[in-house]
């Protein structure tokens, strides 16, 4: 089950890059939670970058643990990559705290050789 499911946003344009114009929705969210949108970057070359979010998860009990995992495209794929424990009492608290994680283990630079999650 996830927790980012959330039937209600609204349909909205996208602009030259892929993001949503318009209605805030989940990007707000996302944006708001990490300090700003470019907190959200994910550094995968010298020059390239996409742009991250949080998954929140909580797989088997309703009140049990929430896990966060890490969330961009590159070259038409999603890479997914587990974060750590995000449980909260509200799913801004998980968020704000899946990318608090994200940023202190430095898994934003993705570039080749590099890996952050250890």
């Amino acid at each position: 089950m996830s927790i980012t499911s959330d039937k209600t946003l609204m349909k909205s344009r996208r602009n030259a890059s892929g993001e949503r114009e318009g209605v805030p929705g989940r990007g707000a969210h996302q944006d708001q939670a990490a300090g700003g949108r470019e907190r959200r970057r994910v550094q995968l070359g010298r020059s390239e970058t996409a742009l991250g979010s949080i998954e929140l998860k909580q797989p088997w009990k309703p009140r049990g643990r929430i896990y966060a995992y890490l969330r961009y495209s590159h070259r038409g794929r999603t890479i997914t990559k587990y974060v750590g424990n995000a449980t909260a009492a509200t799913r801004e608290e998980a968020l704000k705290l899946g990318w608090r994680i994200v940023h202190e283990k430095g898994l934003l630079d993705q570039r080749p050789g590099e890996d952050k999650a250890d």
